[in-house]
């Protein structure tokens, strides 16, 4: 069977900063990219937790999935390796992120962006922090990682609960713990320079993008403690997913320690040997 990497990547858990050292290690013809745009899915409306339409979805797999090694994007899903083929070996991995940065992180860049689906009712009503928090619309479908973790689920009512429930319950967290059991390996952003040059000696990259921000948080405005315990307070599901993850993340170190570490400090080499030979190629 052929191997295929499976990245689920959640928005605002630095997943576009590992995709770009992806994107230069595989070619566009190796890749299978799950973006809503790219695959021209319906427009986003708040009553849905992601741009989602099973048939588009399937058919743009089906048609695209001949000699791909890379699979990837906000779209991603556990299990759509069964929409590919039966001659790829999945092996999924995904990163999560302590949640209460990550919706921080969300909220600037979808300030930032004008054009985002978000973007309006904050600019439009200018609002702080803690302001979209309380009365987003876009928001008010809570923990969304584990939404993602959801998404795609065989069992219907699972995947629409994930899309367009109002609120998950404590049996959905019970489904995604179990799903991220079966990925092959869970990052965490708050220790994404180790885990990503794990990946990319993992994978044998030769090639490495300029370091991008990966700590979206660092603003010049402060965050009152009040506000970090709303969203905490609205995000139940994806602290008690996060938790369990962490330990999951410390298990696969434990059980491999050694190629952990050996592609690790690989990858570091490597990248610093290539960072040092850029000056030079600059001289005449």
């Amino acid at each position: 069977m052929k191997p295929l990497a499976i990245f689920l990547h959640i928005p605002k858990t630095a997943g576009s900063s590992l995709s770009a050292c992806f994107n230069l290690n595989f070619a566009p013809s190796q890749q299978l990219y799950l973006d809503a745009g790219v695959m021209q899915l319906p427009p986003h409306s708040p009553e849905s937790a992601a741009r989602w339409d099973e048939k588009i979805i399937r058919e743009y797999c089906e048609q695209n999935a001949k000699n791909i090694r890379y699979a990837h994007g906000h779209l991603a899903f556990y299990g759509v390796h069964h929409w590919l083929g039966e001659e790829y070996a999945p092996q999924y991995f995904t990163f999560l992120r302590e949640p209460v940065a990550r919706v921080i992180s969300l909220y600037r860049y979808v300030k930032g962006q004008s054009e985002h689906d978000w973007n309006r009712e904050i600019s439009e009503n200018n609002w702080t922090l803690e302001n979209w928090a309380r009365q987003s619309a876009w928001l008010k479908k809570r923990d969304g990682q584990t939404r993602r973790i959801l998404l795609g689920s065989e069992d219907r009512s699972t995947h629409g609960a994930a899309l367009h429930a109002p609120q998950l319950e404590t049996a959905h967290l019970k489904i995604a713990k179990a799903r991220l059991r079966e990925f092959w390996f869970v990052g965490l952003t708050e220790t994404f320079h180790d885990d990503a040059h794990f990946l990319y000696g993992q994978f044998g990259f030769r090639h490495f993008a300029r370091d991008l921000v990966v700590n979206a948080n660092r603003g010049n405005e402060q965050i009152s403690s009040a506000t970090r315990d709303l969203i905490a307070q609205q995000s139940p599901l994806d602290w008690q997913l996060y938790d369990f993850a962490r330990p999951l993340h410390s298990q696969f170190l434990k059980q491999h320690f050694r190629s952990f570490h050996a592609h690790r400090l690989r990858a570091i080499s490597l990248r610093r040997a290539k960072q040092a030979l850029r000056p030079l190629r600059r001289k005449p």
